[in-house]
């Protein structure tokens, strides 16, 4: 099963416990914090993607790291990840959580990705297209990443289009090593 469906399974859980006992917004808070430690400490996520670790070292872990500055909702929640052994699964659970959100609310985020920052043109053509495609409004975010080389790719979900240079040349390379092979 996928990292992402299973992320998405917990962040549900955890969502629908707290909105029956009013504590969706610190809940939310305390997930984006956790998103921000894993960021800011790229060893703290490095040890939750790791895993391999005993359960005790893992729930100890867990314990310091991030139940003293959390509801006890969101430590319980993160400490039955561990139990289940589903730690590599907690530097995900604030994007699910983001990402079910948008999904009630109708938005759609959607990520456009580029060599340099787009331009408003291209922004907005992409904005339009995708707004048509998924029949919906979208949230569109730009981010850089030069490995494209050239073009852009679109994300969203998990899905992907992508009219890059590196995709095409990718492409070429496949279909040069098909028809150099027959």
């Amino acid at each position: 099963m996928s990292g992402s469906i299973i992320a998405l399974r917990y962040a549900r859980a955890l969502l629908d416990v707290a909105a029956t006992r009013d504590l969706s917004v610190v809940i939310e808070n305390d997930l984006q914090s956790v998103d921000e430690l894993m960021s800011s400490a790229p060893e703290i996520r490095d040890f939750c993607v790791g895993g391999n670790h005993a359960l005790s070292v893992e729930l100890e872990f867990i314990d310091l790291a991030f139940c003293p500055y959390v509801h006890e909702l969101t430590c319980r929640s993160l400490q039955i990840m561990v139990r289940n052994g589903r730690i590599s699964t907690i530097p995900y659970l604030y994007a699910a959580t983001m990402l079910l959100q948008r999904e009630n609310a109708a938005v759609e985020a959607v990520v456009l990705e580029t060599v340099k920052m787009a331009d408003a043109a291209l922004m907005h053509r992409v904005s339009e297209r995708m707004e048509r495609r998924l029949n919906k409004k979208i949230e569109l975010t730009n981010r850089e990443n030069p490995d494209i080389l050239a073009g852009y790719r679109v994300l969203w979900r998990d899905r992907l289009l992508d009219n890059s240079a590196l995709a095409r040349v990718r492409a070429i390379g496949r279909h040069l090593a098909t028809n150099l092979n027959e």
